[in-house]
């Protein structure tokens, strides 16, 4: 039997983490972007999978995750789709509402490579449970195996990655910080988690 390869990763750093004071004069705060440190995690990100056979980057649609792609994209040269089933999770205590993300047409003209014709199977929703974070991660790539081929790297938040990773029934410490990479391998019905939170391509270079 054929086993099947889905590689996982957070986004990179977030502006926010690095600068507070982006807040300040942030037009959108729950959407921040990368900073310039995840810049250089998502490029070492795209330098690691060179060779994978990646064939598409899904990636939630915050800033973000579409920069992280877009960034490991220079090396891997694939199309990138956005699919909200595995957005950030929308906790009541920590968003208000849902967040004002840009819309595609916008994106599309910064990030070429995003790609056409793929709809989305889930939406963001506001507010709800680590729970229903796990459900519509793990329902979103169900569909997603079901419409795309080949191997494929899915860029989400902690939340939905680590609701994708427990797939694996004996990934029982699932820790993931920022642009850690995992990798799913399916075989059949059964998922084994292969790669679990590296992160050697995203720290700083040894001086």
């Amino acid at each position: 039997m054929s086993v099947r390869r889905i590689f996982l990763a957070r986004h990179g750093n977030r502006q926010d983490f690095v600068d507070p004071r982006w807040l300040e004069q942030a037009e959108e705060p729950y959407d921040p972007p990368l900073s310039a440190d995840g810049v250089e995690q998502a490029r070492g990100l795209g330098q690691r999978l060179a060779g994978e056979g990646i064939a598409a980057i899904v990636a939630s649609p915050y800033l973000r995750t579409i920069q992280t792609a877009h960034h490991a994209n220079e090396t891997l040269a694939v199309p990138i789709h956005l699919e909200p089933a595995f957005g950030e999770w929308l906790a009541g205590d920590s968003f208000e509402r849902l967040p004002r993300l840009q819309p595609r047409a916008l994106l599309a003209g910064r990030y070429p490579r995003l790609g056409e014709g793929y709809v989305a199977s889930g939406s963001l929703c506001h507010p709800e449970t680590l729970e229903q974070v796990r459900e519509r991660a793990q329902r979103g790539l169900r569909e997603l195996l079901s419409r795309l081929d080949g191997t494929l790297l899915v860029v989400g938040h902690a939340a939905s990655v680590v609701a994708l990773a427990s797939l694996d029934p004996k990934a029982l410490s699932v820790p993931c910080p920022m642009c850690a990479l995992f990798c799913l391998e399916q075989q059949g019905a059964r998922w084994r988690l292969s790669i679990n939170g590296e992160v050697a391509h995203a720290l700083p270079p040894r001086r």
